[in-house]
Order: C-alpha cells, then structure tokens, then sequence
C-alpha cells in the first residue's frame, strides 16, 4: 500500500531532520496517550468526528461526470465544516455557479495522476487563466482564488484520504516545535505527511484501537488522518485540562 510503501522508505534512518530516532518515538507516544486521555473524555469525539463524516458524505454523492456539475459539487462537499479556508471555497463555489465546466476542468486536474506539487502548479494557473472573466460576472476585481497547499491537501483528503490528509501550515509548525524540527520553507505539505508517517506503526495501541471504534465510522479507518487528529488535538486544545496534562509531561 501507499502507506507501507512510504513507511519502509523512512526507516532505518536514526535521525530524521536532526532528531535521534528513540526521542521522536517517545514524544510521538507521549501525544497519542494524551490523545487517549481526551478521548477517555468524550469517547465520540463529537467536536472532530466531522471530518471522518465529511469524507463519507463526499465519497457518497462525488460524481466527476455529473450533467449538473454545480448541484453535485455543493453537495458533496456540504459538509466540509472549517476544513479549507472559506475565501478558498468561495471561489471554487462562485467558479462553479457561473462556470460549472471550468470547475470540472479544474478537478480533472486536481484528481489527476500528478504528483502533489505539479498538481498545485497547474492548478494554479489554471484559476488564474480564469478568474478575471470570474471577477467581471461578480463584479469584484480584488477577488482571489487563494489555491494553496491546505486547499489542494483538502480536495485531496475528501478523494483519496489514505494518501493525503488535512493540511494547515499552523498545525505543521507547531508539530515541527514539538518535535525540535526546523520547518521547511517549501514543500510543507510534503513534509507534513512524512511527520505524520513516522506515528502510523504506534497507532496499533490497544486502548487506542478502542476509543477509535466509538467515533470511525465503517470503513473509514485512515491512519493518516487519525493521525493528524491525534496532532490537531494535542497542539489546539486550548482548555485548562489539557494544559496541566502538558505540565505534567
């Protein structure tokens, strides 16, 4: 698989950006056991579990070939919560609604076989070959498209959540922080993805494997985005529980 693949690249390396191997493996276990305690907490997970049910509902209505692109498009990504930017997704939306067939040619792209980066490339100047036409029928000329990499890690994830997850270069530094790494100037989202690689053989945690079933729905088991849940919430939770768990660590 995509994931064994790309975990069989990365070991056997004793450091990774500078950090010995044995001290990024106990601070990865030290973010999954407070990720247990959270989850000890609110076994649903009722404040995240949006995004296991996103990708369902996108998975469930997707139709690249639909006759009426527009109408599938805004159902199928109609649960997206906070996931992609909201000024990302209101030009895919204004795209689609006054040209649904360039919005189409936009996912072809997107969904093609390309690698991340050439994606992104392409991509980009594909919206801006076409948004000034955009910005005339909206009468807006300072309207950007704002395609970047949490936008195209997002329709990414919806499609094919075991290769990508959700992306946002906040979460990616404070993760880099943790782990005493130097963030990367370029390439984040690449880089990201090979962070959260290095916890999927630590996921097969027994009491993890439990909590996990109250709240990942069938078939929607994806180590990645676990993974970045396990991440989001260790970084985000703001409440005072999680800080003494921290200073108790």
């Amino acid at each position: 698989s995509f994931i064994r693949r790309k975990i069989v690249n990365l070991k056997g390396k004793l450091y990774l950006c500078g950090i010995k191997r044995n001290t990024m493996d106990e601070k990865i276990k030290e973010l999954i056991q407070h990720y247990v305690t959270f989850l000890l907490e609110d076994p649903s997970n009722k404040y995240e579990v949006y995004k296991w049910q996103a990708i369902k509902h996108f998975q469930q209505h997707w139709n690249i070939e639909a006759s009426n692109f527009y109408e599938m498009f805004k159902e199928a990504f109609r649960k997206r919560g906070n996931l992609v930017y909201q000024n990302s997704f209101s030009f895919l939306d204004a795209l689609g609604k006054y040209f649904p067939e360039q919005l189409r040619s936009l996912f072809l792209i997107v969904y093609g076989a390309d690698d991340f980066y050439i994606k992104l490339d392409k991509a980009k100047t594909f919206v801006e070959n076409n948004i000034d036409k955009l910005r005339k029928k909206l009468d807006k000329e300072n309207f950007n498209h704002q395609f970047d990499e949490r936008t195209l890690s997002f329709l990414l994830t919806m499609q094919n959540p075991n290769e990508n997850t959700f992306y946002k270069s906040t979460l990616y530094n404070q993760l880099c922080d943790y782990l005493d790494i130097i963030p990367q100037k370029e390439r984040k989202y690449k880089h990201h993805i090979e962070l959260l690689l290095q916890m999927l053989p630590f996921l097969n945690n027994p009491q993890l494997n439990l909590l996990k079933e109250h709240f990942v729905p069938q078939r929607g088991d994806f180590p990645l985005l676990l993974a970045q849940d396990i991440v989001y919430q260790n970084m985000n939770k703001e409440n005072e529980d999680t800080k003494r768990y921290w200073l108790y660590s």
